[in-house]
């Protein structure tokens, strides 16, 4: 029969599976900022190799619109320096949550150790 975990334990388990989520979420909106910001720098690369008299266009909604090299170019170089920012400080967040799974995991031993359970 197995064994029902103390409520303590309990506990300890479902605030390690909250963390662990964040984290994971944090992760996730990582890598897509990262991917975001790949796209971003590739679209500045191309668009600086095309003379400034050159008709390009962006996407508005589900439109393709034309408007002028210079102004795109500042536009792109705006998004990619938000980009930065937003990916600098989502790396901080991940870095803290990250540490805190670490911390609960290493509590949770720790109960589960006191209690006679086997740790690995």
């Amino acid at each position: 029969m197995a064994e029902r975990l103390p409520p303590q334990i309990q506990n300890q388990l479902a605030l390690l599976q909250q963390a662990q989520q964040r984290l994971d979420m944090l992760t996730a909106r990582k890598l897509e900022l990262e991917r975001e910001l790949r796209e971003t720098e590739f679209a500045i690369s191309e668009l600086e190799k095309v003379n400034e008299d050159a008709v390009v266009y962006k996407i508005v909604g589900g439109l393709l619109v034309q408007t002028d090299r210079n102004k795109l170019l500042e536009e792109l170089k705006e998004r990619k320096d938000s980009l930065e920012t937003r990916l600098k400080l989502l790396q901080r967040q991940e870095e803290r949550a990250r540490q805190q799974v670490n911390e609960l995991r290493e509590k949770l031993k720790q109960s589960l150790s006191e209690r006679g359970y086997q740790v690995s």
